[in-house]
């Protein structure tokens, strides 16, 4: 993969609280086979009810981003439309964060970036994140240490 700076992509996730009538209801993207589809632009997300997935993390990928686990996690899907790059943020999201991107499906997932804390108020970021055209990338977000 080549860098392709005529074809960035912005995909950002950012909180919206969201006063639900059933507050023990999962959501449906609360695990991986869920993941909701996105496409570039901000998308509205709320773990308030999430449920862990169980899947580590791994934190070497982004060493000092202060990485946990990703508890009470919620999952989208993103499909490159052409080579470039995608920047994903939970900022400002108002709780700490950890957000990591997959490559592969829900029964082989290969992590391939991560971040813990890039802004204020310990939400995160993942910039230039390099995308193939077609390829579905799963992106995750949780709580640190369950944080919601």
């Amino acid at each position: 993969m080549g860098h392709y700076p005529h074809s960035i992509f912005m995909l950002t996730l950012s909180l919206l609280l969201i006063l639900a009538t059933n507050l023990s209801a999962q959501p449906a993207n609360d695990d991986c086979i869920g993941a909701m589809t996105i496409t570039e632009g901000i998308t509205p997300f709320d773990n308030l009810t999430a449920t862990d997935s169980g899947i580590p993390t791994d934190a070497n990928l982004c060493q000092g981003s202060f990485l946990g686990t990703a508890t009470r996690d919620v999952w989208f899907s993103y499909t490159a439309p052409e080579n470039g790059y995608i920047d994903v943020t939970t900022c400002p999201a108002g709780f700490d964060t950890d957000l990591v991107i997959y490559d592969g499906d829900c029964t082989n997932l290969e992590q391939l970036s991560c971040n813990g804390d890039a802004c204020f108020g310990f939400a995160s970021t993942i910039s230039d994140q390099s995308v193939d055209p077609g390829v579905t990338y799963l992106i995750r977000v949780g709580g640190f240490n369950g944080a919601t």
